[in-house]
């Protein structure tokens, strides 16, 4: 009897399936691999007209501008509607009727901010800006009380309180959603706070047998050194890292010679970390940088290559990257000559958008696995805040490994140095600055809008005291002065 070809066509096919879903699975679900868009010159320079108010017809005019940039140059845009929620569609709508429904013939700048900002309602990206004022909420801060509660068995009871109509003693009642994990050697402690992108002064809440109102603000630490000042010390044991960056950018914004001197400096000093039995790294107010610099951390404190800590990385680049480029916003240069062919490449890139302008996905891997698996026998503190970002938050992937902690605040939740390309709308001037790439680490994600969570949320007042007590050291203070040479 003749065999049936029928299981064999279908195993082959199952093979076949399996395989593109394996080559596509790095691709997040929500994205259109043909998504193709108009494309539109926009103004990216001022006309030199000093505008205090425009028509309705005007602000209209800009407002249907705004949604076309938005729509196509903003590489963020898929990410905001599907992983963030952001209805674009529903948002400029109420803008228009808002615009339809405001007093007067005219519109001051005032309120075109007001327009725009609609638009937005519910972005959440530290990277775009509206005449470097006005911007959405870069990510959600902590905001915490004065009301810290434990765990007593099955309840969660308050353990201090300098709220009124609040007691040690009284019980919890609401939404663990409302507790942040503090350091405390003997118990399991929470402080009562939220994570909030808009400004919060009160929380209501149930304690006890009824609803209290509970103050909550937000911790006030800039890290008080110079911007771009590296402190080191090695004491007892104990070695301490504060990095300002991982980049070579001067104050400018430009790769600069005292930048560059700064990042071999930092190297130096990483390369230092491996001599104290316990490590703390002090990323606060870090903005990124280069991510071969930030893997060169857990590179040197377990004996590595960088290469093993490079993030699995995917860009999505929209039409609004090609004119970026041409106008020397993506690679810091001057237009010298040793630039020429790369912005020659760039003009053919944008001349190409201009026939075929799409959104696009390419994917980078400079990842190489550790054949061995890392080991760690020491505690490795990391300390965040609220503007630590990018390279600082990737570095943060080290939490996978025993011995590592986070403390701090969550971090910044910008996910990329993206490629900021400025517009300006030509009937109010109003200036916009509009990332045109996006960043994804495949690898570890640290959310953006939202950035690393740590293990313990940390007061920058309490800090000193959690690292003593983290250490064993009381002996243990925060350096002061510059990282010895």
């Amino acid at each position: 009897m003749k065999k049936s070809s029928k299981p064999i066509v279908l195993a082959v096919l199952s093979l076949f399936i399996l395989a593109s879903c394996a080559r596509e699975s790095w691709k997040p679900s929500w994205f259109e691999q043909d998504h193709r868009v108009a494309y539109r010159e926009i103004p990216t320079q001022p006309d030199g007209r000093a505008v205090s108010s425009v028509s309705k017809k005007e602000a209209r005019e800009d407002l249907d501008l705004f949604r076309y940039l938005v729509e196509t140059s903003y590489a963020g845009y898929e990410y905001q509607k599907e992983i963030r929620k952001v209805d674009f569609g529903r948002n400029f709508l109420r803008a228009r009727w808002q615009l339809r429904w405001m007093k007067g013939r005219d519109i001051s700048r005032e309120d075109m901010y007001r327009l725009l900002l609609t638009a937005l309602k519910g972005v959440q990206d530290g990277h775009l800006c509206i005449d470097g004022l006005y911007t959405p909420f870069m990510h959600e801060y902590y905001w915490h009380s004065g009301v810290t509660v434990a765990r007593r068995g099955k309840d969660l009871v308050v353990a201090t309180s300098s709220v009124d109509g609040i007691s040690p003693g009284d019980r919890y009642r609401d939404s663990e959603a409302y507790l942040f994990r503090m350091y405390a050697p003997d118990e399991e402690t929470y402080r009562i706070g939220t994570l909030s992108s808009k400004e919060t002064s009160e929380l209501s809440l149930k304690i006890g047998k009824s609803r209290v109102k509970v103050p909550v603000s937000l911790d006030m630490d800039t890290v008080s050194v110079p911007k771009q000042e590296i402190l080191y010390s090695l004491t007892d044991g104990v070695t301490f890292l504060r990095i300002p960056n991982f980049s070579a950018m001067g104050q400018s914004a430009l790769v600069s010679d005292e930048g560059k001197e700064r990042l071999k400096e930092v190297e130096r000093h990483i390369r230092l970390l491996d001599r104290g039995e316990t490590v703390i790294i002090d990323v606060r107010n870090n903005p990124g940088g280069y991510g071969n610099t930030s893997a060169l951390v857990p590179a040197i404190l377990f004996k590595r290559q960088s290469q093993n800590f490079i993030a699995k990385s995917a860009l999505l680049e929209s039409p609004g990257i090609a004119q970026a480029r041409v106008h020397n916003v993506w690679d810091m240069g001057n237009n010298d000559n040793s630039s020429s062919d790369t912005r020659k490449a760039a003009q053919i890139d944008a001349d190409n958008q201009r026939i075929n302008p799409r959104r696009k996905w390419s994917r980078s891997i400079w990842r190489e696995e550790a054949v061995k698996k890392v080991e760690n026998a020491r505690k490795i503190i990391v300390i965040i805040n609220r503007m630590s970002a990018s390279a600082s938050e990737f570095l943060c992937e080290i939490r996978k490994i025993p011995g590592v902690m986070i403390i701090g605040e969550n971090s910044a939740g910008i996910m990329s140095f993206a490629t900021d390309q400025q517009y300006f709308l030509p009937n109010s001037q109003i200036s916009l600055l509009v990332p045109s790439e996006l960043f994804f680490d495949l690898s570890y994600s640290a959310g953006e809008g939202t950035g690393v969570l740590p293990d313990y949320w940390v007061l920058h007042e309490e800090l000193e005291s959690v690292l003593r007590s983290l250490t064993g050291k009381e002996s243990f203070v925060m350096p002061k002065g510059p990282a010895p040479k």
